[in-house]
């Protein structure tokens, strides 16, 4: 399975959550392994506990030596 990370998401309101839940999800429906990359992490995954979370992309232990597709 390919991964996928979508960065730079900000789901601080409907508009911007909503993008990002609709992109999550027609990604993984293609059988992808979806996660979101976000700088509030916090309250992104207490309040959308459905998705993988991690923080944002320049940081995070996940882009060692995986590939990954960007969706932007």
């Amino acid at each position: 399975m390919k991964n996928v990370i979508i960065i730079n998401s900000v789901m601080v309101n409907n508009g911007d959550a909503g993008l990002v839940i609709n992109l999550a999800k027609k990604l993984g429906n293609l059988h992808l392994n979806v996660t979101v990359a976000t700088y509030n992490y916090k309250f992104s995954k207490l309040r959308y506990r459905d998705f993988t979370f991690c923080k944002d992309v320049i940081s995070s232990a996940l882009l060692g030596s995986k590939k990954y597709w960007l969706a932007l």
